[in-house]
């Protein structure tokens, strides 16, 4: 599933998206999810039963796991890019959110979500040629991942994260709780705030 090159992908609070073996949400555009504490707004697994019932048919036989489907894969094109998810569930993929640019600028906001139970990282962020990218994750859950809760990566001279991680639960993951890399002169003013 890709969403183009200029193209913004609102997506409403209750709905659920569950992704068969292999399956990616490729956003080149701009993606804006913002659900409630009503009604979050559910990327999970096809063989999770919890969401939309029994929706690949085979009763209790399998249950969700790890690396499911791929995740939700956001590359920063020319025109720079927005990503905002808000009450959002995301679990069982490979990475939960990864998100790249080069030479672009992005701006990332995360607040209220579930990032669970994904093979590889929670999160990841990669920026190099330039890339800036700011941050704003708000309130999360990032736990029981098989990689990093948080990884972010930036290279090159002019290449700068900013932003701030707070008020969030980041725990029980595999690698790292957090971790920073910044190669090449890159620059990091990441500010971490009443997080556990």
């Amino acid at each position: 599933m890709t969403i183009d090159l200029g193209v913004t992908l609102t997506i409403e609070p209750g709905t659920i998206f569950k992704f068969e073996n292999g399956a990616t949400l490729n956003a080149n555009g701009t993606l804006a999810a913002q659900g409630n504490a009503a009604n979050p707004i559910i990327f999970t697994s096809y063989k999770d039963d919890r969401y939309g019932g029994d929706t690949n048919g085979d009763g209790n036989t399998s249950i969700p796991d790890r690396g499911d489907w791929g995740g939700i894969a956001i590359t920063i094109g020319p025109s720079n890019g927005t990503v905002t998810l808000n009450y959002c569930h995301i679990e069982f993929g490979t990475i939960g959110i990864s998100i790249s640019s080069n030479g672009n600028s992005a701006t990332l906001t995360l607040t209220d979500n579930i990032i669970r139970q994904h093979s590889a990282d929670g999160i990841s962020i990669d920026g190099r040629g330039g890339a800036s990218i700011s941050v704003d994750i708000s309130n999360n859950q990032v736990k029981e991942n098989g990689g990093k809760g948080i990884h972010f990566y930036t290279q090159d001279l002019s290449s700068q994260l900013s932003g701030q991680i707070s008020g969030s639960i980041i725990a029980h993951n595999e690698g790292y709780g957090i971790f920073v890399d910044t190669y090449s002169s890159a620059l990091c003013e990441l500010d971490l705030i009443d997080n556990t």
